[in-house]
């Protein structure tokens, strides 16, 4: 054996660096990603709840109305990507109306990572009110 060998180790940190870098950087990017996804969870639902409380409170507010309640509650989101839709399910007739709409939510979010690893995630989120006139 070689003498210089085996006392020369001057290239071992870089070489353990490039050998933890990729999965330490991954597993890193994969936490931000997770909490981006929960963050914008929890933003379209808190907006929705807003939404859904407007509608119960004024008893008839149109799809773009509450389209706009949502866009302006959600934080980070691209306000393009947000569809939302209003059905009337249920509606009874009579002197004291009640209406039964459910609002639903659909987005995709959109990952910062390149596509081949995570692409887009489809988030849906409804509410059922109860609405009167």
């Amino acid at each position: 054996m070689n003498p210089f060998f085996m006392r020369n180790n001057s290239g071992a940190t870089a070489l353990e660096f490039a050998l933890i870098a990729a999965p330490l950087f991954l597993f890193t990017f994969g936490i931000i990603e997770i909490s981006r996804l929960v963050f914008m969870q929890q933003s379209i639902g808190n907006a929705l709840d807003t939404a859904a409380r407007a509608l119960y409170i004024s008893g008839n507010i149109s799809e773009e109305e509450i389209s706009d309640i949502i866009v302006s509650n959600t934080f980070l989101a691209k306000s393009n990507s947000i569809l939302v839709q209003k059905n009337l399910l249920i509606s009874s007739g009579g002197i004291n109306e009640l209406n039964k709409v459910k609002i639903t939510v659909n987005y995709n979010f959109e990952s910062l990572m390149p596509t081949f690893l995570i692409g887009q995630i489809p988030l849906e989120f409804e509410r059922v009110v109860i609405t009167g006139n």
